[in-house]
């Protein structure tokens, strides 16, 4: 259900994007989820995916790659909960530094503790939930 409502923000909010990803564990099943749906809907080329480990491997650049990444490819950044914005922060440096054009960050729960206006600084900030929609 996610992979599905994130496609829909990201095709509504980021037609341009072509690749999905974030920090490694949180954003993993996020992006796995996002891309198998672009396959399965088809019409629109189907996302990449590609994670930020929290340490480099000695045998990779810190990047795992499904497709190949080029230098000012659009992506989204994929968030689980955004609270103070640190991770997708993180994530949206790695990005920049691999040459990647940041142009949406989707994130499925905003905490409402600070993180919408960091990360607004950054990108279009789209969130399915609030907070105060919980309670």
């Amino acid at each position: 259900m996610v992979g599905w409502l994130f496609n829909q923000v990201i095709a509504e909010h980021a037609p341009q994007v072509e690749a999905v990803g974030g920090l490694t564990m949180g954003a993993d099943p996020l992006a796995s989820a996002v891309a198998t749906v672009s396959y399965l809907a088809g019409g629109r080329s189907t996302l990449s995916t590609c994670a930020k480990r929290p340490r480099a491997m000695a045998r990779d650049s810190g990047w795992r790659v499904r497709k190949l990444l080029r230098p000012g490819m659009p992506v989204a950044i994929l968030e689980d909960v955004v609270t103070t914005g640190g991770s997708a922060l993180k994530a949206i440096a790695r990005a920049r530094e691999f040459g990647l054009t940041v142009s949406l960050i989707v994130g499925l729960v905003d905490r409402e503790e600070g993180g919408r206006e960091v990360l607004q600084r950054e990108a279009p900030l789209q969130t399915l939930f609030r907070r105060r929609e919980f309670i």
